[in-house]
């Protein structure tokens, strides 16, 4: 049997949600095909449209941004370390 599904993709910008076809039986181990990563506005209309379902529940939309908040600001800091040992700031 195949559903459609989204996930979380691995990326924080963009498009952090994967849309995927989950294929499983009663026995058999569940397989996961990507068909594309979606941003949050075009999951939330493919969810409101029926197609599919959210693979862990619908999410936190407050902890999502506060989640790629704190990531954009960890790389920025890693970027800002990188660029003081360079310039022998560190």
């Amino acid at each position: 049997m195949a559903n459609l599904i989204l996930r979380p993709s691995e990326l924080i910008e963009g498009k952090p949600w994967s849309l995927q076809l989950r294929y499983h039986d009663c026995c058999g181990p569940t397989e996961y095909t990507t068909l594309t990563r979606v941003s949050d506005e075009i999951a939330r209309e493919i969810i409101h449209a029926g197609a599919c379902e959210w693979l862990f529940g619908e999410p936190n939309w407050d902890e999502e941004h506060k989640k790629r908040e704190l990531e954009r600001a960890r790389k920025l800091h890693e970027e800002a370390v990188k660029i003081e040992v360079r310039y022998g700031i560190r």
